[in-house]
C-alpha cells in the first residue's frame, strides 16, 4: 500500500514532467495521462498544455533531424530509395498535394508520425509552414482524444445516464414507425 501511495504522490508531484515526456514519448501515452485525469488524479490542464508542447517539441526535432545532412547520407547510403518511393507514393496519394492531411492522419495512425515527418521535412523547406499545419494537426488530435480519455477516465458514467434516456426515446420512435408501417399496410 505504502509503495501505491509514494507512486501517487511521485506522478502527482511530477505531471507536468510527466505530460510533457509522455507527449515527446508518444502521444498515447497522453491518452493514458488523459484517462488518469479523469479519475481526479491530475488536472485535464496539465496533461493537455504540457503534453501539447511535448508532441511539438518531438515534430520539431524529427523535423530538423529529417532535414540534416546525416539523413541525406543514410538514405544513400543504405539504399533506402525503393521504400522510400513506396512510403512517399502513399503520403502523396492520402495528401493530394497537401502536407497537413498527412500530417492529420499520422496523429491518428500508430506508426507512421514519424516516418511522415520526415517525408515531410524533405518536401516541405519552409520550417513556419511545417510548423503552422503541424500544430493545427497536433490541436484536432487533442481536441479529439483528450476528452475521450477524460471520459473513459470518468467511466462514461454521465454519458450512460443520458444513453439510457435516448435507447427509450429510439425504442419509442421505433415501435412508432413499425405501427405506423402496420397500420398502414392494413388499411391499403
Amino acid at each position: 500500500m505504502e509503495l501505491v501511495q509514494s507512486a501517487v504522490e511521485f506522478f502527482l508531484e511530477y505531471s507536468y514532467l510527466l505530460s510533457f515526456i509522455g507527449g515527446f514519448v508518444n502521444e498515447e501515452i497522453l491518452t493514458i495521462l488523459a484517462v488518469l485525469s479523469g479519475t481526479g488524479a491530475i488536472p485535464l490542464w496539465i496533461v493537455i498544455f504540457f503534453g501539447f508542447l511535448g508532441v511539438i517539441f518531438h515534430d520539431t526535432v524529427f523535423y530538423f533531424v529529417g532535414r540534416s545532412k546525416i539523413m541525406f547520407k543514410l538514405k544513400k547510403r543504405f539504399k533506402i530509395k525503393q521504400k522510400y518511393r513506396e512510403i512517399s507514393s502513399f503520403i502523396e496519394k492520402i495528401g493530394r498535394k497537401s502536407i497537413f492531411l498527412p500530417l492529420l492522419y499520422s496523429k491518428f495512425i500508430y506508426g507512421v508520425r514519424i516516418a511522415v515527418i520526415f517525408y515531410i521535412s524533405h518536401k516541405e523547406p519552409k520550417f513556419k509552414r511545417y510548423f503552422m499545419y503541424n500544430t493545427l494537426a497536433v490541436l484536432i488530435w487533442f481536441s479529439i482524444m483528450m476528452p475521450l480519455g477524460w471520459l473513459a477516465g470518468r467511466g462514461f458514467t454521465e454519458l450512460i445516464h443520458v444513453a439510457r434516456g435516448i435507447e427509450k426515446i429510439v425504442a419509442v420512435v421505433i415501435v412508432g414507425v413499425f405501427v405506423f408501417y402496420l397500420i398502414k399496410k392494413v388499411l391499403v
